[in-house]
């Protein structure tokens, strides 16, 4: 199996456009030379159960599409994301020890679609998130999430949807929720649902919204 990718195996492609590195089991980390291809439009990381640290991405300036998916190790995203002024689509799923995203989330402001599901740690978001004003798709699913800062900014938002652990009155993202609601109006598909906690067997269950 593959455990490390040479640097130099990647550093000449000055011209890719588009990499994806799928089903390493035993790759825990990424050539720094990745983060050198100034031509990359698309990353997608996918299957990489031992991937414990993101590269640096600050010179993918090119980039407009990164995928970040079971890659289960994986605690924190790196900061440098808050370069990639060209990034539309931002999609994680399944990295189950993500307990936050990086402050510099609101950087991306060029960011379109956010897309966040099955990071059984991630219980906030970062305040920035209200930088994203081209942000027309926002979804979280099967994430516990506790705080979630007003989202009133994201006027261009059109689709949200929205798993929350509690949705009583009490809950900070209800409260935000509430507040932002009524200044999306451009918003023409909303989904809401309630998430309970794992049980025994590690399946969520919903609850009802009160």
């Amino acid at each position: 199996a593959l455990q490390s990718i040479p640097d130099a195996s990647v550093c000449g492609l000055t011209s890719l456009e588009s990499l994806k590195i799928k089903g390493c089991d035993k790759l825990n980390t990424l050539p720094a030379s990745i983060g050198q291809l100034g031509a990359l439009k698309e990353l997608t990381l996918e299957s990489l159960p031992n991937l414990q640290e993101m590269l640096d991405v600050s010179r993918l300036t090119s980039l407009e599409s990164l995928t970040m998916t079971l890659c289960k190790k994986l605690k924190a995203l790196s900061t440098s994301m808050g370069q990639l002024g060209a990034l539309k689509q931002l999609t994680v799923c399944n990295l189950h020890e993500l307990q936050a995203m990086p402050d510099t989330l609101g950087k991306m402001t060029a960011l379109e679609r956010l897309t966040l599901i099955e990071c059984d740690k991630l219980k906030a978001l970062p305040e920035s998130i209200m930088h994203l004003s081209r942000l027309q798709h926002l979804q979280i699913k099967r994430c516990p999430l506790q705080d979630m800062p007003c989202i009133e900014a994201l006027t261009a938002l059109r689709t949200l949807a929205l798993d929350v652990a509690d949705y009583t009155h009490s809950n900070r993202t209800f409260t935000a929720l509430s507040r932002s609601l009524p200044c999306l109006q451009q918003l023409d598909a909303l989904h809401l649902s309630g998430l309970t906690e794992r049980d025994q067997n590690g399946i969520r269950g919903r609850v009802a919204l009160r």
